[in-house]
């Protein structure tokens, strides 16, 4: 209903999309802040000691995820039931795909394994919330290894 009239007030629909992106961004920064807060007050080194990269890299998730979610809206008649759909969907597409993805990783040695590691890892590129598993993994992952060359 508010989109309906702002399209009677005049709103053009770029301007309307644009409003509800940039609403949406704003929106965004409560979680990013409060992941913040729990990194340092957990005292995870692994993402305070890179705090910025982290920064850059929620709010490149958010920009990648947001307009996802503005095409099934027209889907379903209650907006509220699709963003708790789109929610859930997000979740197992980010838990699946990582864990399927990590757990091939374990066997390097084994070349058709391989194979379908690199194919699944390049077509879950496509969904920001495997990027974000995955580009948390890695953080961690590299500073494990860094950890272990220091301690050497």
């Amino acid at each position: 209903k508010a989109k309906h009239l702002q399209f009677c007030a005049g709103v053009t629909p770029e301007v309307y999309w644009l409003s509800a992106f940039a609403w949406d961004m704003t929106n965004f920064l409560l979680p990013i802040v409060s992941s913040i807060i729990v990194f340092y007050a957990f005292n995870q080194k692994a993402y305070t000691e890179s705090m910025g990269a982290i920064i850059v890299f929620l709010m490149a998730y958010g920009m990648a995820s947001a307009p996802l979610f503005y095409p099934f809206t027209f889907v379903f008649s209650v907006p509220s039931t699709a963003y708790a759909t789109l929610l859930c969907g997000n979740l197992f597409i980010a838990v699946t795909s990582s864990y399927a993805v990590f757990t091939l990783e374990r066997f390097p040695d084994d070349p058709v394994l391989s194979n379908y590691t690199k194919i699944l890892d390049s077509i879950f590129l496509l969904f920001p919330p495997y990027c974000l598993g995955k580009g948390f993994v890695d953080i961690t992952h590299r500073h494990s290894v860094n950890l272990v060359y220091e301690a050497s």
